[in-house]
């Protein structure tokens, strides 16, 4: 997975659709800088849509990555601006209502969202984050800035600095492979390897 940097989910499917208009990436692979090309697209929903979402190949070594608009969580319906808005709240009830959905369900979304940030954040992103006195949102905007989008600007620390896609509350993948070990991930990069 890779993110379209400058393109947020409102606008990712106007440009889905106008092809010219996508920045042009280069492969995420280590010593690999080639130009990624179109490969097709997958659906997938988004907020109770169905949308599409393009996927790009490396013509070098043959990786194929998925291009997410740069604020969408992998794996999740929301957005980080979302997961942002709820790891801020106080509880689980004040997170629903920061996803501006009522009832028992946004409840439970919301207590999904923390749940996932306290269990695969606290092994694999706190490694990366200076070690700083706060929850780890604290942590996360001592790095990158406390203006709104902190999560966002996140996603490009991590890569640009580690080589590493932040998926939002499902964690972090390897140069877009989701890892399956993320105790080990976050060994290895905190080691420098």
């Amino acid at each position: 997975m890779i993110a379209a940097t400058g393109i947020r989910t409102n606008d990712y499917w106007e440009v889905h659709r106008r092809a010219e208009q996508w920045p042009e990436l280069d492969c995420p692979e280590p010593g690999c800088a080639a130009r990624l090309r179109p490969h097709g697209s997958y659906r997938r929903n988004v907020y109770e849509d169905l949308r599409e979402i393009r996927r790009v190949r490396c013509p070098r070594c043959g990786m194929t990555h998925a291009v997410l608009p740069e604020d969408l969580c992998a794996y999740q319906r929301g957005t980080l601006d979302e997961l942002e808005r709820v790891m801020a709240a106080p509880g689980p009830t004040a997170g629903a209502r920061e996803l501006d959905a009522p009832g028992p369900e946004a409840v439970r979304r919301a207590r999904r969202m923390r749940g996932g940030v306290r269990r695969l954040w606290g092994q694999a992103v706190s490694a990366l984050l200076p070690a700083t006195p706060g929850s780890v949102l604290d942590r996360v905007r001592a790095v990158v800035g406390s203006a709104p989008g902190a999560l966002v600007r996140l996603r490009r620390w991590l890569m640009a600095r580690f080589a590493v896609f932040f998926g939002g509350p499902c964690g972090l993948y390897r140069r877009g492979r989701p890892c399956l070990l993320i105790r080990q991930v976050a060994t290895d990069l905190g080691s420098g390897s």
